[in-house]
């Protein structure tokens, strides 16, 4: 029973990380809406590659995965 005991407390853990990751998209993507919203109100341009390029950039080198 000791490795159902642990492999349920590791499922519970993935639950708790799986939401806690909801919840930051979700204030993710209130923040893009927010700045979306700026931006059409002063005649921003939406899209900036040169941030999308150094993002994924910065992403890339943090992943591990």
């Amino acid at each position: 029973m000791k490795k159902k005991n642990e492999i349920q407390e590791m499922r519970t853990a993935i639950d708790d990380i799986d939401k806690q990751i909801l919840r930051l998209i979700n204030q993710r993507l209130d923040y893009a809406k927010a700045i979306g919203a700026s931006k059409a109100q002063n005649g921003i341009q939406m899209l900036d590659p040169a941030r999308e390029n150094r993002l994924i950039s910065e992403l890339s080198k943090l992943n591990k995965g």
